[in-house]
């Protein structure tokens, strides 16, 4: 009798231990998933900046396709973002305030973009150009602390 008891508990014990264990990679797996996802986002705007410098400088339209993939792939990783964090307060702060200077960075470029192909650009323009880049500069500050604090959380799970 004493043998099934003790079976018992080493079966109990195994299950609770092959549960932390899953729990455990299940945590690794989200945490490396949004490192990458953050890190698909920052390249994704660099390669929105690189289309629209591309286009800026020559004129030709075809040097502007690495910001409509970038757009496309940073909207994607956003969304992907926001869901992977949303049970955490100042992670869904901070990328609400990306999406604003994403929406400014947006609404200063996309004029001078449509101005381009009408006139070139001014000296106003390139002040305006200025402050996109420190919108970018900002936006990869932020990725930067979602990615400080993704790290955070996991390892203080551990």
């Amino acid at each position: 009798m004493f043998w099934l008891l003790a079976l018992a508990l080493s079966l109990a014990m195994a299950l609770a231990q092959m549960a932390r264990l899953q729990a455990a990679s299940e945590t690794s797996n989200r945490f490396l998933l949004s490192l990458v996802t953050i890190e698909e986002a920052t390249g994704a705007l660099s390669d929105m900046e690189t289309g629209n410098r591309g286009l800026l400088l020559t004129g030709d339209e075809e040097f502007r396709k690495p910001f409509y993939r970038g757009r496309d792939i940073f909207s994607s990783r956003y969304k992907n973002l926001l869901l992977a964090t949303a049970h955490q307060l100042p992670q869904q702060d901070r990328l609400k305030t990306i999406k604003i200077k994403l929406d400014q960075w947006f609404l200063l470029y996309n004029p001078i973009i449509r101005k381009r192909h009408r006139t070139g650009i001014s000296d106003q323009d390139q002040a305006v150009l200025s402050k996109c880049g420190a919108l970018s500069d900002d936006i990869r500050f932020l990725l930067g602390e979602v990615r400080t604090a993704e790290e955070e959380t996991f390892y203080s799970s551990l």
